[in-house]
């Protein structure tokens, strides 16, 4: 490491690590879905599956075709704590 310092949290807690947790709400591609429908699942198309997630989400910019605003999931956008690699 030539004496660099490396941040690595712990979990000292009942749990350990395993309870530190990000809470990253990350919803896959349209085509994943549309995949697994085509695979023989038909109502995992994303049509289908879209409104579920948009009755889960309570998202800050409101309603919209693609996010709920009332659901018990609250999602809050990370663009402005990205790091720089991430940004385009």
């Amino acid at each position: 490491m030539k004496d660099r310092r490396l941040y690595v949290p712990r979990g000292k807690c009942l749990g350990g690590s395993g309870s530190i947790n990000a809470m990253i709400y990350v919803r896959s591609q349209a085509q994943d879905f549309n995949d697994w429908a085509a695979a023989g699942n038909p109502n995992w198309a994303y049509d289908q599956v879209l409104p579920y997630f948009n009755q889960l989400e309570q998202h800050p910019l409101g309603p919209s075709n693609y996010h709920g605003a009332s659901g018990p999931i609250g999602i809050a956008p990370m663009h402005h704590d990205a790091h720089a690699i991430c940004k385009p």
